[in-house]
């Protein structure tokens, strides 16, 4: 059920009126049985793992915590291990098909990625954990366990967000305000504008994929530009909305994009990018690994080992193995040069020249792995990128064809980073509630307007990246 389809629009619409006519103690009664038909509805093959992800949350949580020290590790290594039974044959089926193949001449049956897979399971692990190491107390309530790991506006593709932050919402009072109403909107408008009109449509680019040895070095070095940006713009837009949609019905998500091409350094891209992952991956896999650490190399090796972790979430891919281990090197590289500067007083100076060679180098280029088909693929384009020799400058007929599609798109989105470098300065939001009633009608209005300018139909079709993932 895409986000901007009518079925979509109606299905929200109906519970929210319903939500705000039922009495407050029904609510979350409402919010739950909205959510698990939700994805009933929308994946009718492999609805019954996430019911039975709720189940086994829930009772392992209460578990952990009745359980004494030994039972405790005990009742969380058997849940680790029956969600990696649970998740392998769906996440990562080439590597598992390849041995059975190769060991025990036999070849497994393959399975659809269910949706939203890796957000609610990752939801749940953060829970399981928190209640180990003693960050909360296990929930007695079914109900609100199973709202927190399954409440929609979120489900697919997140954020991953903690229990500690979710599910005390559930019991504070609704709020309808001009506030809230504004950032709704607001919220509403970035996310539908960053989906529909500019990742969707800048798209085009993509063709370069399917002719990787066409295009010239500085054309590979735009395209993945646009290939980074693309992910940020539909996964980003997929975020917003949910936001907005958590405002709606009363609860604040996290915000997991902090303006991560503002970022001078591969390390403080991480910490913009994806933020819920991000932090998931440092609390849960980083710390327990570092947290022994007696040098710093021991450091450096859990980094990359995160990372690499972080790769492999995306997906069952070498590249995506290699995208990770490109992204910890990268970080255990700035750690180490930012040790060398320091001593030697030179960090402002770096700094200035920082921000180009991060946003191509660590942020732009790799990217190139998570769009490739193969690891092949991504060795040809490599190429074609570091080929400096004069056809480094060439620019092809797809370089023609793309300037024609999507020039007017990419102008959109450099205006939509100057109005997020203004946001940081001076809140949209804050400044729109300080304007009449009849000014924000105009100004809504007239995002309508460039809105239906940019829409076209055959967008609604394509689905969110983070789906696959």
């Amino acid at each position: 059920m895409n986000q901007f389809t009518l079925t979509y629009l109606i299905f929200v619409i109906t519970i929210y009126l319903l939500f705000v006519f039922v009495p407050s103690k029904v609510r979350p009664i409402l919010l739950l049985i909205a959510s698990l038909g939700y994805y009933v509805y929308i994946e009718q093959n492999y609805y019954s793992i996430l019911l039975t992800l709720i189940v086994g949350t829930y009772f392992t949580g209460l578990a952990i915590e009745s359980g004494d020290k030994r039972a405790r590790k005990l009742y969380l290594q058997i849940y680790i291990i029956l969600i990696i039974l649970m998740y392998l044959p769906f996440k990562y089926h080439s590597t598992l098909n390849f041995f059975a193949i190769h060991v025990f001449k036999y070849k497994l049956k393959s399975y659809l990625l269910p949706l939203g897979l890796s957000f609610f399971t990752f939801q749940s692990l953060s829970y399981v954990f928190d209640v180990y190491y003693k960050k909360t107390s296990a929930e007695r309530s079914f109900l609100k366990c199973a709202l927190y790991i399954s409440f929609f506006p979120q489900l697919i593709c997140g954020p991953i967000e903690r229990y500690q932050k979710m599910v005390p919402q559930i019991e504070l009072k609704y709020l309808r305000n001009r506030k809230n109403i504004t950032r709704f909107c607001l919220m509403l408008y970035s996310g539908l504008f960053k989906k529909f009109i500019l990742a969707d449509n800048i798209l085009p680019f993509a063709i370069a994929y399917s002719r990787p040895e066409k295009l010239s070095g500085s054309e590979w070095v735009g395209i993945s530009i646009l290939t980074r940006y693309h992910i940020f713009l539909d996964f980003s837009g997929y975020t917003d909305i949910a936001i907005a949609l958590g405002i709606l019905f009363g609860y604040e998500f996290t915000n997991n994009f902090n303006r991560p091409f503002a970022a001078s350094t591969i390390d403080e891209f991480w910490r913009r990018w994806h933020i819920t992952l991000s932090t998931w991956i440092r609390d849960y896999i980083f710390y327990p690994l570092v947290s022994n650490a007696k040098t710093s190399f021991t450091m450096y090796i859990a980094l990359i080992t995160s990372f690499v972790f972080l790769g492999l979430w995306h997906g069952d891919n070498v590249n995506f193995l290699i995208y990770g281990l490109v992204n910890g090197c990268a970080i255990v590289a700035t750690l180490i040069l930012r040790k060398y500067i320091k001593k030697n007083n030179s960090i402002s100076f770096l700094r200035k020249f920082a921000w180009p060679f991060t946003f191509i180098f660590f942020i732009s280029l790799p990217t190139v792995l998570m769009r490739s088909e193969n690891f092949s693929q991504s060795l040809l384009i490599f190429k074609q990128i570091f080929n400096f020799k004069k056809s480094f400058w060439q620019y092809s007929d797809i370089s023609k064809f793309l300037v024609s599609q999507i020039s007017i798109y990419v102008f959109l989105i450099l205006i939509c980073e100057l109005l997020s470098y203004i946001n940081t300065k001076k809140p949209i939001a804050t400044w729109l509630e300080m304007k009449s009633i009849s000014t924000n009608f105009v100004i809504g209005f007239l995002l309508i307007v460039v809105f239906y300018f940019f829409y076209t139909e055959q967008i609604l079709s394509i689905p969110y990246i983070y789906e696959n993932f």
